[in-house]
């Protein structure tokens, strides 16, 4: 060890130092940190980041409802006039008095209108191109709405989406109440999620999440079987849980905007 030389925190410098040695100021810099930045959490807690992670999984359960009731219709010939209606009822009962019921009509005569336009729309498309379509719609909106706090862009997004998947319906019919429902669901879930989460109606909400769920699976065990359900629920269970953990561990150990952590990388590294 040469004699004067001082040890320096960077980890990029060679310096004529052992690699288990300890600088004798190292722990007083520590107990500084913590000091200065003694108010704040060492990392998220669990109970925050597993909220998050469940919001992102409801959204996906929320978007998956577009296609359990396209399969409604384009597999299992449901009656599409009753589905729209019931919806349609619950929305009215639910609906803010506030509503501009204006706007609603003129796009409720708007879907009308175009909707023997879209269902010719995608007739020489072959359906593995429309799966396709709807498929990277889908990762889109999800990405956007997750990360946009503007709602157009997914909104267009989801009506893009809608529209590609509509020109597989038999009939007009099927078009306009495909639409209908679409938007309404995925208007009126968010919505009254967010009136029973301000208001503090847990059960009320609670409630809708169980349903919401129930409806996806339901349908997944219908469809797939439950070989398929019960490993994937484990599956999305086992994530649920499992991120939260492995997200914490980063952010305790390799987070570089960590007041305490970010004092001991290397700000201006050298490549040989």
């Amino acid at each position: 060890m040469a004699a004067g030389k001082q040890w320096k925190r960077l980890l990029w410098l060679k310096q004529p130092f052992p690699d288990t040695y300890t600088d004798p100021s190292f722990y007083k810099q520590w107990e500084k940190l913590k000091i200065e930045h003694g108010h704040l959490r060492p990392h998220s807690s669990y109970r925050s980041v597993l909220l998050d992670l469940f919001q992102f999984y409801h959204m996906i359960i929320n978007t998956m409802l577009l296609y359990i009731i396209f399969a409604w219709f384009y597999h299992y010939k449901y009656n599409p006039i009753l589905i729209a209606a019931s919806i349609s009822s619950v929305s009215l009962i639910v609906a803010n008095k506030r509503v501009p019921w204006k706007s609603t009509i003129i796009i409720i005569f708007a879907m009308l209108t175009l909707s023997p336009v879209l269902k010719s729309l995608s007739k020489t498309t072959s359906s593995d191109s429309i799966w396709t379509l709807s498929a990277w719609f889908t990762t889109f909106y999800i990405i956007s709405i997750s990360a946009l706090e503007s709602k157009i862009l997914p909104t267009n997004i989801l009506l893009s989406n809608v529209t590609v998947l509509s020109s597989r319906l038999d009939t007009s019919t099927q078009v306009f109440c495909f639409l209908l429902i679409c938007i309404q669901i995925n208007i009126l879930l968010p919505t009254m999620e967010k009136y029973f989460i301000k208001n503090k109606l847990k059960f009320l909400h609670i409630l809708c999440v169980i349903a919401t769920h129930g409806t996806v699976y339901y349908f997944i065990t219908k469809l797939m079987g439950v070989g398929i359900t019960i490993p994937l629920g484990i599956s999305s269970l086992l994530l649920l849980f499992g991120i939260p953990h492995y997200y914490i561990h980063w952010e305790s150990y390799y987070y570089k905007g960590h007041p305490i952590l970010q004092q001991w990388d290397a700000e201006k590294p050298i490549l040989d």
